[in-house]
């Protein structure tokens, strides 16, 4: 059975898309694919999910359902001396908005009907990482996912 790999995923940065859970293929290919300045470990989507506890009188158990949740989203990049569209595009970006959207499915561009997650974000400051041996140089930015993201929308 195939299993996908990182060679499979495609990032996006995308500053306008007419619908969240239904973006065009040309709104998204129309945006920065960061993809190639993106190391393997450089994708960090991460968040909160937390449960909402009732203990009840009379009882020893707590019951629990699930409550509020969050994402959270960070890119590592590497510089690029030729051509450095990830530096570029966030250096002087600072709560810039915009949307994050993410193929794990494909190569090339976004065509109609594929899966892609849609992450609504504003930008924060670039971090620059430390130096090291046989390393590129490299910078990660964390974004605020301003609202809820679209986790399996379809390319219009």
């Amino acid at each position: 059975m195939p299993r996908y790999t990182h060679e499979s995923i495609t990032v996006w940065w995308v500053t306008t898309l007419s619908s969240q859970t239904s973006p065009t293929a040309a709104q998204i290919n129309a945006g920065s694919n960061l993809t190639t300045f993106t190391p393997v470990d450089g994708v960090n989507i991460g968040g909160t999910r937390n449960n909402a506890s009732q203990a009840m009188l009379g009882g020893a158990f707590v019951t629990e359902e699930p409550g509020t949740w969050g994402t959270t989203f960070e890119l590592t990049f590497v510089r690029d001396d030729t051509t450095d569209t990830a530096w570029t595009t966030f250096a002087s970006a600072y709560k810039t908005a915009g949307f994050l959207v993410v193929r794990r499915v494909g190569t090339g561009n976004a065509s109609a009907t594929q899966k892609v997650e849609v992450y609504p974000v504003r930008t924060h400051i670039p971090q620059m990482l430390a130096s090291a041996e046989n390393e590129y140089s490299k910078f990660t930015v964390q974004f605020a996912v301003t609202a809820q993201p679209s986790l399996e929308a379809t390319v219009a």
